[in-house]
């Protein structure tokens, strides 16, 4: 499980791909590597993948995964910036909402336009069934960052990015037309797919 809340970045450095399958290597800082074991779960940009391998070279980690689909990879490109969560773990504090690290669906970045106080609003498109289980005021993951909703359509949800969150993550390299991971509540996720089998039968 995964809370939405980033508190670290990395940086895709190697991409290896054959016919079946994809090695997908990160680099992040030091601290981070060392808190880091071979086969735990950590969330990349809101998907979850199992870390196979790290080395520790030149004041940094090198973080293996491996990708059994290689359209997972699309998202992901040499030198990109992603954002990091390591999984709950026992002890750890819980916040109100979960998230399971597999993405509800993607959108694509409509609008970026910055606001007083160095904040950013992002309005992004999905079409998909969730959105009108959803309101404003709820949470979703966006590449894996917990946002909550300020404004929503049919097809289109706004959000308020602030300063913190623009420093610790990848969203302010994002641009107009980029494709975003969205999850949203595992349990409205849920809801959704009961209501939407109740209007099949009906």
């Amino acid at each position: 499980m995964f809370t939405g809340f980033i508190k670290e970045s990395g940086i895709v450095e190697k991409i290896i791909s054959s016919d079946s399958d994809i090695e997908l290597t990160i680099k992040v800082s030091h601290q981070f590597g060392l808190d880091i074991k071979i086969k735990s779960h950590l969330s990349l940009d809101g998907q979850v993948f199992t870390v196979l391998n790290k080395q520790d070279k030149n004041d940094s980690f090198f973080l293996s995964f491996y990708l059994s689909n290689p359209r997972k990879a699309d998202h992901y490109e040499l030198g990109k910036k992603v954002n990091l969560e390591k999984a709950i773990s026992v002890g750890d504090e819980l916040p109100g909402t979960w998230f399971y690290g597999v993405p509800s669906g993607q959108g694509k970045i409509l609008r970026i336009k910055s606001l007083e106080g160095e904040k950013l609003a992002m309005d992004v498109t999905w079409e998909n069934k969730m959105m009108k289980y959803l309101d404003v005021k709820d949470q979703v993951c966006i590449d894996g960052v917990l946002l909550q909703i300020k404004q929503i359509t049919d097809s289109s949800l706004s959000f308020e990015l602030y300063p913190e969150t623009l420093r610790i993550t990848n969203l302010d390299h994002k641009k107009e037309g980029n494709i975003i991971n969205i999850e949203v509540d595992p349990i409205v996720k849920k809801i959704s797919q009961v209501m939407e089998r109740v209007i099949k039968k009906s």
